[in-house]
């Protein structure tokens, strides 16, 4: 019983993390893989800046979102290593397999809106004149939807 307790408590955390990452990475990502809805322009021609200056504060705010969500996951870790529920090497471990989770779900994400940009393009389809009616993102961002990026 012991033995399996062993195996079972890192299992289940690998578990959790991933379904966290999911659940959580899913709706950052959505945001950052293709940039951000028409509300950049919307705060930029209402307050008179420059949309660059807008798009800037949102890159310093989703950076500084990630670096705490990054500090959050890394002190869970440290309290499950304090409280004996995994070793420190464990910790590493799950760490270094959560980094590489996110970086091939963006990968996969990026392939994703590839792929439905030239599927788009290949059926005749303006995007430019698609994303009055379906609500893609602006400009550049031509397949960012609200509820994810194709």
């Amino acid at each position: 019983m012991r033995m399996k307790k062993k195996f079972l408590y890192p299992a289940f955390i690998l578990t959790f993390v991933t379904l966290l990452t999911l659940y959580g990475g899913s709706k950052v990502l959505a945001d950052d893989v293709d940039g951000y809805p028409p509300i950049v322009q919307a705060i930029a021609d209402k307050f008179g800046v420059d949309e660059s200056d807008v798009t800037e504060v949102f890159d310093q705010e989703r950076v500084r979102i990630q670096d705490q969500r990054q500090a959050l996951y890394e002190q869970r870790l440290s309290e499950a290593v304090a409280a004996g529920v995994i070793t420190q090497e464990q910790s590493q471990s799950i760490s270094d397999k959560h980094k590489e989770y996110v970086a091939e779900m963006e990968a996969i994400k990026l392939q994703h809106r590839d792929e439905m940009q030239k599927w788009i393009g290949d059926q005749g389809i303006d995007q430019d004149k698609l994303m009055q009616y379906i609500g893609f993102g602006s400009g550049g961002n031509k397949m960012h939807m609200g509820m994810g990026s194709f």
